[in-house]
């Protein structure tokens, strides 16, 4: 039993960021069009006058986005000159390739307001337009950038944008920011927006598909066989022939137009297809071995189709209604054993789709199902029309033209495991396995870090990745030293040691609670910790609506107070837990050292914990320590390669370097599916084709259970160094 999955390997250019959207891939994933990291992207940005204003202007600036930003990355920086003389607006136009954007349903991009930058009178910078320039103008996102839209200045706004699969299509291109204002006094002026982490919604499919194929687009006259292609019997062809006429009106390509006539009773527009144009086998019948389509799996051909209204004397409606085949008479034609010139298949049933009216009005875009348990349908070399006229009194001509077939590949038979694919979040991975209420973390080297001591303290812990369902606690747990008992190092503090003061981030669908708790003279128990029942039993907290996700930071402003901020920026003031101005259980409620021994200092522990779900992880940032402007320890975990627990950390893990690490970035993927499905290995190979089937191997990837989860960790060296690459699970 296998199951495939296929990845694409390109670095490079528009294409490039479309690593799971190209045509052909059976499953996908967000496209990310730029995020500026260099000043080569901006430089594939161009400046066009689309809406009456000459001068617009593109740099690089290294001020990046504090959403979802990378270190070392940048932004574009854009400005437009509004004014007179119907001066509205320009354009931002990418060069690159085209990209298959045809399950694409949302856009999300990073905007800021220059905090130097004018407005217009109503305090917008611009109207922003995104979208795409090719095969068709398609600008699916219309966004103030604003009061309107609600960016304030001087501070970045994360917006994401959703619209209808199927806005854009399968040729997505020239990506462009037209930038508009028409509702402004008249007022000259000149907008500062910086521009960051542009990305096409994809989302992934539920079931893996074969891949689709192209086969034919008509770009040039010789992609039409003539000899031997019509007039095979009954009525011949009047008209076989290449036309520039395209479906997506492109100087460099055409289309087949074929015209017919229909007289009463006979066989009319009868021809063959083929994808080959070197295909001898209609003049000396042979195989075709060059162009063959395995249509067995795929689900349907689709194609562009344009009635030709200037030599049409039969309607539409009359030329779907006649014939023993109603509607577009679509066949497929074979290489079948015994057929000489070859097999054919006239349709799929008595009817097939019928040609809307508005393709007399232009062209249409169709879909024609595909039975895959057809004889020969793996072998197919060419499409194979017939109209019979039977029994009809309709005369006339018929003529149309047909553009951009393609073959659209068939949901994969699932009969592995259904894998999963995904980009990791690079920083400290905390991996909760082996139950319930595990502690994965690290803990300060040094135990210089007390606030009871030190005045104007701050510890901020960054947390890039955190489950929705909120089965992870992230936490900061301060623990003064006491000998000979504790000496900070226990991977479960909060159990462990007996006084603990502690800020565990929950998250709550899309917002998050930060919430203070403590304990004290408790060993070896949870004590007032988290319930209520003994000790420090007031549990102050603080929440937010916004993402969890980016920099939680908890300021002591006293011995008793203290300062927490979200990563969206808001804050409030806590006491702590008990200190409510009278005595909780005998303790007071004066001074919180009173109720620590700091005399050996205080370590910190940055962690997180989970409930009873098992397998899931939190991704931490970065870590910092400060006393009022002063850094006292700062560590990027993203850009880190090693984790330094020699001088910086000391692990407090429950599961070891193996579920608390930092993940390397030559792992350019992950793979998981279900446990259910035990005894799986993961293989790849550059191809599906049963040519290239000795050619699947491990490539040195071996799964490891993670909770309900089988896991693999995919690196670069797993994989070839360009070109497509699948993925397949083997029992």
């Amino acid at each position: 039993m296998n199951n495939n999955v296929r990845k694409n390997c390109l670095k490079l250019g528009l294409t490039a960021t479309a690593l799971f959207a190209s045509v052909g891939i059976g499953w996908a994933q967000n496209v990310t069009i730029d995020t500026f990291d260099t000043a080569a992207a901006v430089s594939n940005y161009s400046y066009a006058n689309w809406n009456g204003s000459p001068t617009g202007t593109e740099a690089f600036s290294a001020n990046q986005s504090t959403i979802s930003g990378s270190p070392s990355s940048g932004s574009m920086q854009i400005s437009v000159v509004y004014g007179g003389a119907g001066q509205n607006g320009g354009t931002f136009v990418r060069s690159g390739s085209t990209v298959d954007l045809s399950r694409a349903n949302g856009i999300e991009f990073d905007v800021m307001i220059d905090a130097a930058s004018p407005l217009d009178n109503n305090g917008n910078a611009m109207e922003i337009k995104m979208g795409f320039n090719s095969p068709s103008y398609n600008a699916p996102v219309d966004q103030w950038i604003g009061a309107w839209g609600g960016t304030p200045v001087g501070t970045w706004k994360h917006y994401s944008i959703p619209f209808n699969a199927g806005t854009l299509n399968a040729a997505s291109g020239q990506f462009f920011m037209q930038c508009m204002n028409y509702s402004y006094d008249g007022t000259a002026y000149t907008p500062i927006v910086y521009i960051d982490n542009i990305v096409v919604d994809v989302p992934v499919p539920g079931v893996p598909t074969y891949p689709s194929t192209m086969a034919l687009t008509f770009d040039y006259p010789t992609n039409v066989v003539t000899s031997g292609t019509t007039g095979w019997y009954g009525s011949p062809i009047d008209t076989y022939e290449w036309s520039s006429m395209d479906a997506s009106n492109n100087p460099n390509s055409g289309s087949l137009h074929i015209v017919a006539e229909m007289p009463p009773n006979d066989n009319a527009c009868v021809c063959a297809i083929p994808f080959d144009p070197l295909y001898p086998g209609f003049s000396n019948p042979t195989w075709d071995t060059n162009v063959v389509i395995n249509a067995q799996h795929c689900a349907s051909v689709e194609m562009d189709i344009k009635w030709d209204d200037s030599v049409s004397s039969i309607s539409i409606s009359d030329f779907n209604s006649v014939g023993d085949i109603t509607g577009f008479p679509l066949g497929l034609l074979f290489n079948a054993p015994g057929a000489g010139s070859g097999g054919q298949s006239e349709a799929f049933g008595t009817g097939t789709t019928s040609l809307p009216d508005t393709a007399s009005n232009g062209w249409v875009h169709l879909s024609f199902p595909l039975n895959q348990a057809t004889a020969n349908i793996d072998q197919c070399i060419g499409l194979w029309l017939k109209k019979y006229n039977w029994n009809s009194a309709i005369t006339g001509t018929v003529g149309f033209y047909i553009d951009n077939v393609n073959f659209i590949g068939a949901p994969i038979p699932q009969t592995g495991p259904p894998m999963v694919i995904s980009k990791p979040v690079y920083g400290l991975q905390q991996v909760h396995v082996g139950g319930s209420y595990k502690r994965e973390g690290v803990v300060t080297a040094n135990s210089t870090y007390s606030f009871v001591t030190q005045a104007n303290m701050s510890y901020t812990m960054g947390i890039s990745s955190l489950p929705a369902d909120g089965s992870l606690t992230a936490r900061f747990l301060f623990v003064p030293l006491q000998a000979p008992t504790v000496d900070g190092t226990a991977p479960e503090p909060d159990w462990v040691y007996p006084n603990v003061l502690m800020a565990a981030i929950q998250r709550n669908g899309t917002g998050a609670t930060l919430t203070l708790g403590a304990k004290v003279n408790q060993p070896n128990s949870n004590g007032s910790l988290y319930g209520s029942s003994t000790d420090w039993s007031i549990h102050p907290s603080f929440g937010t609506t916004n993402s969890p996700i980016g920099n939680w930071t908890v300021a002591f402003t006293g011995l008793n107070t203290l300062l927490v901020t979200a990563p969206d920026g808001s804050s409030t003031n806590l006491v702590f837990p008990g200190v409510d101005g009278v005595n909780t259980n005998g303790l007071s409620a004066g001074d919180v050292a009173a109720n620590f021994d700091f005399g050996l200092g205080m370590v910190v522990y940055f962690d997180s914990i989970n409930n009873a779900t098992t397998g899931t992880r939190m991704v931490q940032s970065n870590a910092k320590i400060a006393q009022g402007a002063t850094t006292l320890l700062s560590d990027n975990f993203v850009t880190d390669t090693i984790l330094d627990t020699t001088s910086t950390w000391i692990l407090a893990s429950d599961g070891g370097p193996t579920s608390t690490f930092l993940q390397a970035h030559s792992i350019l993927y992950y793979l998981d599916w279900p446990v259910t499905f035990n005894g799986f290995n993961v293989q790849t190979n550059s191809s599906l084709s049963l040519a290239a089937s000795s050619a699947w191997n491990t490539n040195s990837m071996l799964p490891v259970a993670l909770g309900a989860q089988y896991h693999v960790d995919v690196d670069v060296t797993n994989l070839p160094p360009s070109g497509p690459c699948f993925f397949r699970a083997v029992h």
